[in-house]
């Protein structure tokens, strides 16, 4: 069971940060280190910070994740303990959650541990399933999941978000995701713009602008995607006030000046989006 704010008041005064790494080398990424990685993100709770890492020969047993955590040491000194995980392959038994549990047989004070509750888990693999549901072309299970994963984590999400941001409060990160999309949340906003665009193609156009809404506000307006989702829907729906406002906003959380770094797709879709806009600000003019 989810035990929320019990921990939020040791979390203030604790600087005991866990760190887990996981190598990106080609070799663990083959084995699903960037599946690995992106469920760690989404279910890490306070006081876990996960990041990408480099590689530490461990090829032929990824994905590897290296677990680093400050130890005392006598005369009150400190040091960098490093611990090697094999094979943590997201989906796969209990590995990606027992490396996020750090309790052990000689922790007594199990109330003070924030766990994962137990329907993120549960919602985050599902809309893992929706997704492999569109690319298998299934539309209507990809559909069914994507509203039973996204029902079932989306309290649990927020809730663990709000943990992270009271750590960060605490902590030199405070302003780490101001103007960015926290990436805890990172997944449940792709989820509802997978959900809108599945929602758009079967032709529901009230279900995807319902799905495309709830991706920008779960980014708190800071996505650019999820407006190019939505004013995609306003496009097919022929709200053009709608799609206008929407174009407008994509270009000023990114402006064209600012695409040089996004992948070759993204620019060239940024680039006729731009011609869009123009458009519609002409024809409203």
């Amino acid at each position: 069971m989810f035990i929320p704010i019990i921990s939020a008041i040791l979390l203030a005064c604790s600087s005991n940060i866990r760190t887990l790494e996981v190598c990106l080398s080609p070799g663990c990424i083959a084995d699903g280190a960037d599946a690995t990685l992106a469920k760690l993100i989404a279910l890490s709770p306070p006081g876990v910070r996960v990041v990408s890492g480099s590689c530490v020969s461990g090829c032929g047993a990824g994905p590897i994740v290296v677990g680093k955590e400050e130890e005392e040491i006598r005369g009150g000194r400190k040091r960098e303990k490093k611990t090697i995980h094999k094979r943590v392959v997201a989906g796969v038994g209990d590995a990606v959650l027992e490396l996020l549990d750090p309790t052990t047989e000689e922790d007594n004070d199990e109330d003070s541990i924030v766990r994962v509750d137990p329907n993120l888990v549960r919602g985050y693999d599902l809309v893992q399933e929706a997704h492999a549901a569109v690319s298998a072309s299934d539309f209507e299970k990809a559909r069914s999941l994507f509203a039973e994963g996204i029902g079932m984590a989306r309290e649990a999400a927020i809730d663990m978000q709000l943990l992270r941001d009271n750590e960060n409060k605490q902590s030199d990160d405070a302003s780490e995701t101001k103007n960015a999309v926290a990436p805890g949340l990172d997944w449940l906003v792709s989820a509802y713009r997978s959900e809108s665009e599945l929602m758009l193609a079967m032709r529901d156009f009230e279900g995807a602008r319902a799905a495309a809404m709830n991706a920008c506000e779960m980014s708190k307006d800071l996505d650019a995607s999820s407006f190019e989702c939505f004013a995609e829907v306003c496009k097919s729906c022929g709200d053009v006030s709608g799609e206008l406002e929407a174009l407008r906003t994509v270009f000023q959380l990114e402006p064209q000046s600012t695409t040089t770094g996004l992948p070759r797709d993204v620019q060239n879709r940024r680039r006729l989006l731009g011609f869009r806009l123009a458009k519609l600000e002409n024809e409203v003019n």
